[in-house]
């Protein structure tokens, strides 16, 4: 069961919307991932498995990331491909922030739960304000 919330900025018209963790329509299986990401990130994946076996095991979920320059959050769906042929694995290069295109940060499960509890003390990525708050929560499968 994956969980998430709403930031919301009490100042302008500021929204966020985070998935985290990992649904019933996440089967941890290759084909499935593939689903789910954009035809780039496929086509980049596929051009290196060509000519290998189909990867036994894949893990992904959508984790929490940070923006150290315009301070905001985002969630990404972030995996990991293992190919047992060489036992070598496959992960995303790296998430852009969608309003800067700076690198993001991914942050620990302990930071994404405390999240909801320190929003207070981030400035709004839009305004600025110290006046972000949690709005809806949600569980989703």
């Amino acid at each position: 069961m994956g969980w998430g919330f709403c930031i919301e900025c009490n100042s302008c018209d500021y929204e966020e919307y985070i998935s985290l963790g990992v649904g019933m329509m996440y089967c941890p299986s290759f084909e499935n991932l593939m689903e789910f990401l954009p035809s780039k990130k496929r086509k980049k994946i596929l051009k290196i498995l060509e000519g290998r076996p189909t990867p036994d095991l894949v893990e992904f979920s959508e984790e929490l990331f940070f923006c150290p320059s315009c301070r905001s959050f985002h969630s990404r769906l972030d995996y990991t491909i293992f190919c047992s042929d060489d036992h070598s694995s496959i992960t995303p290069v790296r998430f852009r922030c969608k309003h800067c295109r700076k690198k993001l940060e991914k942050c620990s499960e302990e930071e994404a739960n405390r999240l909801k509890e320190r929003i207070r003390e981030y400035p709004c990525p839009k305004c600025h304000e110290i006046s972000l708050k949690i709005g809806s929560e949600m569980m989703w499968d």
